[in-house]
């Protein structure tokens, strides 16, 4: 595969245009979207964790990467930087 990013990469992950969003019964926000996955090898059940994690490490990225703003935020009003 020489190139090909590596199972659990993001990079296999590719947003679609199927997004949907509405309330559920207890009235919270639910906001649905769609990925489509470059499978590694094969159409084995791996491959759905590998994807699973791929999601969730673009998750996580966002969520350190805002962290690290709100922090950088919060250092410049009390005037440490």
């Amino acid at each position: 595969m020489g190139h090909d990013p590596k199972p659990r990469d993001p990079r296999r992950l590719h947003l679609t245009n199927d997004i949907s969003a509405g309330y559920d019964e207890r009235g919270l926000l639910r906001i649905t979207v769609a990925y489509y996955y470059d499978e590694w090898c094969c159409d084995g059940a791996h491959e759905v964790a590998d994807a699973v994690n791929g999601i969730s490490r673009i998750l996580d990225d966002a969520q350190e990467r805002i962290a690290r703003a709100e922090h950088e935020e919060l250092r410049r009003d009390l005037g440490l930087d």
